[in-house]
C-alpha cells in the first residue's frame, strides 16, 4: 500500500479490504468496461490512455493500465507522475510516467501498483491479436479481497513460467500454501 498522503487523488475505497476494495460490484463494473473497450477495438498496445478524438463522447483507448481506469484528466496523471518522480521512484522501480498509471490503478482498485506492473508487461509482451483478451481475463482473475503482499512471487509466476502461469497465480491457483 502506497502513501497518497500527498497525491491529488486519494484511495477510492478502503485498501484494508483486498483487491476491488472488496467489492464485487466494482470489479463487475470495470470488467463490463473492459468488454465493453474490447468489443469497440479500443484497446492497444504502445499507449496508456488517449482519447477518442472521433467520438467526442468521453470515448477513449488505452492499453490494459489506461482501459480499466476512467478517463483520466492529464493535470492528475501529471500530478501523480510527479509524485512518483519525487517521491516513490526508488521503491516503485521504474519510469515516473509508466509507474504513475500503475499508482493510479491501485488508488481506483485497492490492487497493489507491482501488480498493475507485472499485468503491464505481459500485456505488452502478448502478440497484438492477444492482447485485449488478454487484458480482460487478467481482471477477470482477480478475485475480489486477494491481496497480493509478495510481489517476487508474482514476478516469477510470469517471468519463469508464463502468462497462463500468471492468471493461474492471480486466480489463486499455483500458489504455494494455498
Amino acid at each position: 500500500m502506497i502513501d497518497a498522503t500527498d497525491l491529488p487523488i486519494k484511495y477510492q475505497g478502503d485498501p484494508s479490504l483486498g483487491a476491488w476494495f472488496g467489492d464485487e460490484d466494482l470489479k463487475d463494473a470495470v470488467v463490463a468496461r473492459m468488454r465493453h473497450h474490447r468489443r469497440l477495438d479500443q484497446i492497444l498496445q504502445g499507449v496508456y490512455q488517449t482519447a477518442d478524438p472521433g467520438k467526442g463522447n468521453g470515448e477513449y483507448k488505452g492499453c490494459l493500465v489506461g482501459c480499466t481506469l476512467p478517463l483520466i484528466a492529464p493535470e492528475v496523471h501529471t500530478a501523480v507522475e510527479d509524485w512518483v518522480f519525487e517521491h516513490g521512484r526508488a521503491e516503485l522501480g521504474t519510469g515516473s510516467v509508466v509507474a504513475a498509471w500503475h499508482v493510479l490503478g491501485e488508488l481506483h482498485y485497492g490492487i497493489p501498483w507491482y501488480v498493475f506492473d507485472i499485468l503491464d508487461t505481459a500485456f505488452e509482451d502478448s502478440f497484438s491479436e492477444d492482447a485485449p483478451d488478454f487484458a480482460v481475463e487478467a481482471l477477470e482473475a482477480i478475485p475480489v479481497g486477494a491481496r497480493y503482499e509478495d510481489r517476487d512471487e508474482l514476478a516469477d509466476a510470469y517471468y519463469d513460467r508464463g502468462r497462463e502461469a500468471l492468471l493461474a497465480w492471480l486466480r489463486y491457483e499455483s500458489r504455494p500454501g494455498v
